[in-house]
């Protein structure tokens, strides 16, 4: 088994609009085009990392490894650039009452947990694009 590379080139050039259509969100300003273009660049450098035949289990079967450490680092460090991107992928948007009750967390945490969810479905679409790609 191994990926298709011509399916893995065309996840590469998917333009950011389709990766926020695949992310529902949206893609107002050059940090939020660069954050879906981050998360999906992240999933499939792991296609240098993981076997095809063993795709399904890591990356798909198993979103508490690799996706939820690529959601999770999805996010600026910096405060600025972290608040450029929320705005424009309009993460205001996202319902995080699911996966926080803390509702006594700071905004800058709440931000982030709202760019994480974003990002885990962006890296979760693209993770199953590739499995698709895989071939005999």
């Amino acid at each position: 088994m191994k990926y298709d590379s011509d399916a893995i080139a065309e996840l590469r050039d998917l333009s950011t609009r389709r990766l926020a259509l695949r992310a529902d969100c949206g893609e107002d300003n050059d940090s939020a085009l660069d954050f879906l273009g981050s998360v999906r660049d992240s999933v499939l450098e792991q296609t240098e990392h993981i076997d095809a035949e063993d795709w399904q289990r890591e990356m798909v079967d198993n979103h508490s490894g690799l996706v939820d450490q690529i959601a999770a680092n999805a996010a600026s460090v910096y405060t600025f650039p972290m608040w450029d991107e929320f705005v424009g992928l309009r993460a205001w948007q996202e319902d995080i009452s699911e996966v926080t009750d803390n509702v006594s967390a700071d905004l800058e945490t709440l931000a982030r947990v709202a760019l994480e969810q974003i990002a885990y479905r962006l890296a979760v679409a693209v993770a199953a694009d590739v499995l698709e790609s895989v071939v005999d």
